[in-house]
């Protein structure tokens, strides 16, 4: 019996679209070791509320993210659940591209746009939720979860949290030798860093900065300029220079995504602190955590693999004909050797 997913003609191509859907942490690492571990406690459910961009805020199809610990008989396992609810009156309005149709479309090909539409926003909404996690591993060494007392420490080396000589914005900070500060940490650890990750705000206080002006006049220590390109992944790179004796790329990471509160406030928030300045070896691995499946057979649709992240794609039958559409992964993505990245904050706030 073919699966109930593949019997609607919108699914088939989704997961093809969504490869577009890059997301940039995840990328920066050589490869992915993909972890088969089930022993990680988050303590109590956690619940995330997050927006796809694509969808009006007065849309209905909002839907929630459950970060938590799903227990069974036979295992533990970090579980992120998304799922929306289709009921019949839903698939009795018209959909949107029936207003251009001369006839009504049939119930059958509303389902599947539904369906479609609703594993496409949840795949792009897990991205997201993954892309804060990796944001959040690097900077902080650790991962946090709204709402409750839930977090995953990777148990980075204090020492690899540094403090500024001074703000960066003060023209006489010395952010060569902050910088010299963080290469030297990671090489005692057995690293060699090679990339700069930093927010807008640190890299615009560097270049105000009037001794490293000087050098970058007389090319001490500015190696070559990239075009400034904002590229799908929010990221610029956006000059090469020589730290310590190491020519490493810089760059400049915006992108955001809007959260909303409780209360129901939309706000924005950046993946990266403004203020951040991350220095990695980028050679390590990053692990993600897939427990095994959770989902019994006759819940499963299937199993999809978009860019790289595996998803397990299931619909439950409700009351009143009506029924659930959703998502299983368990994507917490951290570097395999947190001790690789040191990390310091340009304006001289403490990374708690």
């Amino acid at each position: 019996m073919p699966s109930p997913l593949t019997q609607h003609s919108y699914v088939a191509k989704f997961v093809d679209e969504l490869k577009s859907e890059n997301f940039g942490i995840h990328k920066m690492f050589n490869k992915f070791i993909y972890s088969e571990q089930s022993t990680i406690s988050m303590g109590q459910h956690a619940r995330h509320y997050l927006l796809p961009r694509s969808v009006p805020l007065n849309s209905n199809k909002r839907q929630q993210m459950i970060a938590g610990e799903a227990r069974f008989d036979f295992m533990t396992v970090p579980q992120f659940a998304l799922e929306k609810q289709i009921t019949p009156q839903m698939l009795e309005e018209q959909i949107p591209m029936e207003y251009l149709s001369a006839k009504p479309f049939s119930r059958q090909t509303r389902e599947s746009w539904h369906v479609a539409q609703s594993l496409t926003e949840m795949v792009r909404m897990m991205h997201r939720e993954m892309e804060r996690q990796g944001a959040e591993a690097l900077l902080r060494g650790k991962i946090d979860f709204d709402g409750a007392a839930a977090s995953i420490d990777f148990k980075r080396d204090k020492n690899n949290t540094l403090s500024v000589s001074k703000e960066w914005t003060n023209s006489s900070a010395d952010i060569l030798g902050d910088l010299a500060g963080l290469v030297s940490q990671i090489r005692l650890q057995g690293g060699e860093p090679n990339m700069v990750i930093l927010g807008e705000s640190a890299w615009n206080a560097l270049l105000r900065n009037e001794l490293l002006l000087k050098l970058l006049d007389n090319s001490r220590v500015f190696i070559g300029q990239v075009a400034s390109k904002v590229n799908a992944l929010g990221q610029v790179e956006v000059a090469k220079l020589n730290i310590h004796g190491i020519v490493m790329p810089f760059i400049v990471y915006s992108a955001q995504h809007e959260v909303e509160h409780p209360d129901g406030t939309i706000s924005v928030k950046k993946y990266i602190d403004p203020n951040a300045v991350i220095m990695l070896d980028t050679r390590q691995d990053l692990f993600t955590f897939f427990g095994k499946p959770p989902l019994f057979d006759e819940h499963r649709l299937t199993r999809m693999n978009v860019d790289g992240a595996v998803f397990e794609a299931f619909r439950e039958v409700g009351g009143a004909q009506s029924y659930s559409v959703g998502i299983v992964s368990r994507p917490l993505l951290f570097p395999a050797r947190p001790n690789l990245t040191a990390v310091l904050m340009a304006n001289g706030a403490t990374i708690k």
